[in-house]
């Protein structure tokens, strides 16, 4: 009977323990990886009206531990850069035996309102590794105490002076990869457009756009609807996030901030593009690439499914993050090395 008993127990275990797991891995679209699910079952959604200050220091501190806990090393150098409202801070990671490769400039996420080169500084590291090309991880000033278009005017103005300084050493910063997470691959798409009527974006030979918001003026159904709750990136942060970039107005509709609602994008660069199968951005991040090839670019669109917004960025949503880092890098290896 001790016997019985013993079993029934942990059978009983063994049942909750599954019963627990699947818990935390299926939600109403699908699955998630079981460390994703942990995130979202133990972080608290951003209600309306909370602090942001309080979120991005929270997000840089959680970010900035992560790196530290991996150990992960680099060649890197800070470079300050000038523009048009002052300097900006931005860091080099370089790869020995490049100075003949292009350059990586990677603007980093958070909604125009969180986030940091340091908070970044792992996926960088990650896409230098697999890429065996420098990259510059620019920092730019957030809002709401700098709305737009001051963040947009900074990348510009970086992107500008990278083209033209010849003292980079460690690669040819005349030839430039953009690329960007969510807000800065909405911050990629607008420098690039903005080039792409000066000059046809001369020296930008690639757009890589990680899960980038494409539309901050419509009303939208979809994955934005689908997803705009309980995978990380909800519609009320969203919102938070447009009412702060935009604090002091400006033309939503434009193509420096919705790119999606225009069409003149004849001779746009090659473009790596990345959506998350769970993220309210999916389906306009997938509807710009669309619209890119239908004007003759060449665009390569990787979904990944089960992923939510911000995997990229954040290790501890789990492996998928770190195997887009991993394919993109090697994508861009066997096309520029």
């Amino acid at each position: 009977m001790s016997v019985l008993l013993t079993g029934g127990i942990i059978g009983g275990i063994i049942g909750g323990l599954g019963a627990a797991y699947y818990s935390i891995i299926k939600k109403p679209h699908g699955f998630v990886e079981f460390k994703t699910g942990l995130v979202l079952k133990f972080t608290p959604e951003f209600k309306a009206g909370s602090n942001l200050i309080n979120l991005r220091n929270a997000y840089d501190d959680i970010s900035i531990k992560e790196v530290r806990k991996r150990k992960l090393t680099a060649n890197n150098e800070q470079i300050s850069i000038p523009t048009r409202h002052g300097d900006v801070k931005s860091e080099a990671f370089k790869v020995a035996d490049a100075e003949n490769r292009p350059l990586i400039v990677f603007i980093h996420g958070g909604g125009w309102c969180i986030g940091s080169i340091d908070s970044y500084r792992e996926q960088c590291i990650r896409v230098s590794q697999s890429s065996g090309l420098s990259v510059l991880s620019l920092e730019y000033s957030l809002a709401p105490e700098y709305p737009y278009p001051h963040a947009l005017e900074e990348c510009q103005d970086a992107v500008e002076w990278i083209l033209n300084n010849k003292e980079f050493q460690f690669c040819d910063s005349s030839r430039i990869i953009l690329m960007g997470d969510s807000a800065g691959g909405n911050l990629s798409i607008a420098v690039t457009y903005d080039r792409l009527k000066k000059d046809g974006a001369k020296g930008i030979v690639e757009v890589v756009p990680i899960y980038p918001a494409t539309d901050c003026h419509s009303e939208k159904g979809g994955s934005f609807t689908d997803f705009e709750k309980g995978y990380y990136l909800t519609k009320i942060l969203m919102d938070t996030f447009n009412e702060g970039y935009f604090k002091n107005g400006g033309d939503t509709t434009s193509p420096m901030v919705s790119p999606l609602l225009h069409d003149d994008f004849e001779g746009f660069p090659d473009t790596y593009l990345i959506t998350a199968g769970y993220d309210p951005l999916r389906d306009e991040g997938e509807a710009f690439a669309e619209k890119l090839k239908n004007k003759g670019a060449n665009v390569f669109v990787k979904r990944y499914e089960g992923a939510v917004h911000g995997f990229f960025a954040l290790a501890l949503f789990g492996k998928k993050g770190l195997t887009a880092a991993k394919e993109m890098g090697e994508y861009l290896r066997k096309k520029y090395n």
